[in-house]
Parts: C-alpha cells; sequence; structure tokens
C-alpha cells in the first residue's frame, strides 16, 4: 500500500493545448480517489502521467517511496516499473485467450522476475477468480461472455499481481444502468477489502458521490476542488463545482443585493428574498459587488398548492414522476428551476403553486468570480 504525492504537474499538447495546468495532489495510503470532471477536463490525462503512458512537462510523481517522475531531475520510470495495475474503459482482454490466460497473462510475462511456478500462477488465478465470483468462466473466451463478466475479468487480471496503486479509467462505462450500479459497491467493498490504493477516472458524479473517499474535480486541466463527497456536495468552492455535482443540478438565478429599511434582500426580478441579518452580514463582508447568483439545490425548494408564509408565486412548466420523488419543474418569469418533492406531487401544466426557498440551505456566489460566498 502507498502513498501517491503529484507536484506541480503540467502537460501540454501540440505546442499549446494545456490538459494539465500545475496539478497538486496527494493521495493517502489505501485510498479511494476519485478524479471528476467533464470530456477534456485533463482527468485521463492524469491517470495516464500517474501510470507512465503520458510523460509531463514539468513537475514530479511519487508512489510510495518511489519518484516514478521528476521533470527537473530527468527521472522517468516505465509503466513496467511502477508496480500498478490499470483497468481500462474497453478491458482490453485478448480474444484469442481462455478467461484464465487474460487473467494469469501478467504473472506469465513476469514469472521469472517473480520466480513463480505453474502451480503459483494457478493458485492466484483461481483466488483472485473466486473472489470475483468468476471461477466458473475460467474455460471461456471474451466473446462468451457479457459485459460485467468482462469487466470483472478485466478487474481480475489487474488485481492477480497485488499491485500497489489501482489504475481505474471508466472501468464501469461499457455495463448497462443496473449492473453499473450493482458493480459500484461490489467495486468499493472490494477496494477497502485488498486496501490498494486506487485512482479512479470517471465522468458521472453519482459514481464519484457514491464510490470515493475524497473526489477531484478537474475542468480544462485545474483542479476545481478537492474532498470528500459530503464536502463537494453542501460546500462547493465554487459556480462550476456546484452545478457539476448534484442530480437534478443545482438552480442557478441571477440576483441583485438591495436594502430597504435597513434590511436586505435579493431581487431576481419575478421575486425576492428577504435576507437573515447573519446571511447578509456575510455577503457584505466578503464581496462589495451587487451583482450576485443565487444557487438552490431543488431538494431546498418547498412547492405547495396552498399558500406559505415567505412564499413567491410560479406556474407548474413540466412534472417529472419518479416514483419516490416527483421533480417539478416552475416557470419563474422566463426561468424554469427544479425542485424535489418526496412522493407524488401532481399538478398541470401552467396550473398556480406557491414556492418557497429553504433560506438556511441557500448557496450565494459572486457573479465575477464564480467563488462562493455562503
Amino acid at each position: 500500500m502507498v502513498e501517491v504525492v503529484i507536484e506541480n504537474v503540467r502537460k501540454v499538447f501540440g505546442g499549446n493545448v494545456v490538459a494539465l495546468d500545475n496539478i497538486n495532489i496527494k493521495i493517502k495510503d489505501g485510498e479511494f480517489f476519485v478524479l471528476l470532471g467533464p470530456s477534456g477536463s485533463g482527468k485521463t490525462t492524469l491517470l495516464r502521467c500517474v501510470a507512465g503512458l503520458e510523460k509531463p512537462d514539468q513537475g514530479r510523481i511519487i508512489i510510495g517511496d518511489k519518484v516514478v517522475f521528476d521533470a527537473e531531475r530527468k527521472i522517468y520510470l516505465s509503466p513496467k516499473d511502477r508496480d500498478i495495475a490499470m483497468v481500462f474503459q474497453n478491458y482490453a482482454l485478448y480474444p484469442h485467450m481462455k478467461v484464465f490466460d487474460n487473467i494469469a497473462f501478467p504473472l506469465v510475462v513476469r514469472r521469472r522476475e517473480l520466480k513463480l511456478t505453474r502451480e503459483d500462477i494457478r493458485k492466484r488465478v483461481v483466488w483472485v477468480a473466486k473472489m470475483l465470483n468468476i471461477d466458473n468462466l475460467l474455460d471461456r473466451y471474451p466473446r462468451q461472455l457479457s459485459g460485467g463478466q468482462q469487466q470483472r475479468v478485466a478487474l481480475a487480471r489487474a488485481l492477480v499481481r497485488s499491485p500497489n496503486l489501482f489504475l481505474m479509467d471508466e472501468p464501469l462505462s461499457n455495463i448497462d444502468a443496473k449492473l453499473r450500479v450493482m458493480m459500484r459497491s461490489e467495486l468499493k467493498k472490494l477496494q477497502k477489502e485488498l486496501g490498494i490504493t486506487t485512482i479512479y477516472v470517471t465522468h458521472d458524479q453519482a459514481e464519484a458521490m457514491t464510490m470515493a473517499d475524497r473526489i477531484a474535480v478537474l475542468n480544462k486541466g485545474k483542479i476545481m476542488q478537492i474532498g470528500g463527497p459530503s464536502e463537494l456536495y453542501h460546500k462547493p468552492k465554487n459556480l462550476f463545482v456546484a452545478g457539476f455535482i448534484g442530480s437534478p443540478p443545482m438552480n442557478f438565478i441571477d440576483v441583485t443585493l438591495k436594502e430597504l429599511d435597513h434590511k436586505y434582500y435579493l431581487d431576481a426580478g419575478p421575486f425576492k428574498i428577504t435576507l437573515p441579518d447573519e446571511i447578509a452580514n456575510i455577503i457584505l463582508s466578503k464581496t462589495r459587488s451587487s451583482e450576485l447568483i443565487l444557487g438552490v439545490r431543488p431538494e431546498d425548494i418547498i412547492v405547495s398548492k396552498e399558500p406559505l408564509k415567505d412564499a413567491f408565486t410560479a406556474e407548474v412548466y413540466v412534472v417529472e414522476p419518479l416514483g419516490s420523488h416527483t421533480i417539478v419543474n416552475i416557470k419563474v418569469g422566463e426561468r424554469i428551476i427544479k425542485a424535489e418533492v418526496l412522493g407524488e406531487f401532481i399538478a398541470q401544466p401552467g396550473e398556480k403553486i406557491y414556492v418557497k426557498f429553504n433560506i438556511n440551505k441557500i448557496h450565494v456566489f459572486d457573479k465575477s468570480t464564480d467563488e462562493t460566498i455562503i
């Protein structure tokens, strides 16, 4: 088990495309660490730099007590010398080999170096196959397996070497949604049992939130925020993280901070929200700008067909029933905001409703910097 330290890593493609911009991360021993971001954010490039499949232009990477890359000292260790195992999005199984041989392959090619007998290899393959419940598939070819079974074989091939570091590049993206949800919990349980430090790449925020100990959110080659799932959800540092984490995503509304009779309120045009003194004071202490962005998560919006204190009126745009909860799309002026209601909420498009925000759960962002104020 190892720590991974990434220091000031920068990678540029084609002379002007900055894929990674001064990345600094310290991944703890035994941690399940997720790199999360949209396409083109640099997460896979960073994983490939840790694996040794890409060379950064500057910076340093340390795996355990071994410096595997240092641009200044011109140190570069090849992937085979980093004691890592990697699972790719497409599994990369050898179609002409049976499952047993696919799993055994990393041991066979290093048999002399590792001083393994054929019986040693057989025992290791059977052990990892039983752990992943694929021991009944060892005599089949990849083409005879389902997507989920192929994914388990790819995991087994990576685990059979007992590596110090596990790298995964969207390994669940090619299997169906139901199996993907099941495999998330199995993969997380397996990682905790083995204690192998793991770096996992995904663009799926739900996958990141359910599996990670900590998450690094990347955008355009930069780290937006590093933290645990709860911290990223409840205390996003900026507009990007707030909008990327959560499903349905946070609602954003342009507002102006105004004062009337020594009370501050947020003016959105079709409605106004009076601020408690405590929240108003925090906003005033952190920005001089009056142009702000109000952020409200769907579950922090209360909707009712009956009048509510401090509520404003709006109309239903469309209702999305989802069984255990309902997404109510609300038209407020020219905007559409989403509210999440537990259970059923039956309403027709155009119907008048009353809307209220949980004032203690609102987020406020500086419009000029996108940074979080509260």
